[in-house]
């Protein structure tokens, strides 16, 4: 992960794409009637978007953690 002190292109790429699909998905979110919509689905299934979220920060910070 950590080559000379810096971050390997191929990890920051990564961690790019990542933060793109948490940018999509939050966008997707933001919207009223979505909103609306997420709130009706069942604990489990709001809990594994939620998972996706801390899957990919977790990610995004053990790349950028040195």
């Amino acid at each position: 992960m950590i080559e000379s002190g810096h971050v390997k292109d191929v990890d920051m790429k990564d961690i790019v794409v990542h933060l793109d699909w948490l940018r999509a998905l939050a966008a997707l979110l933001s919207p009223e009637d979505v909103a609306g919509g997420f709130a009706t689905l069942d604990t489990v299934d709001q809990a594994a978007i939620f998972g996706l979220f801390e899957a990919t920060l977790d990610r995004a910070r053990s790349v950028l953690t040195v």
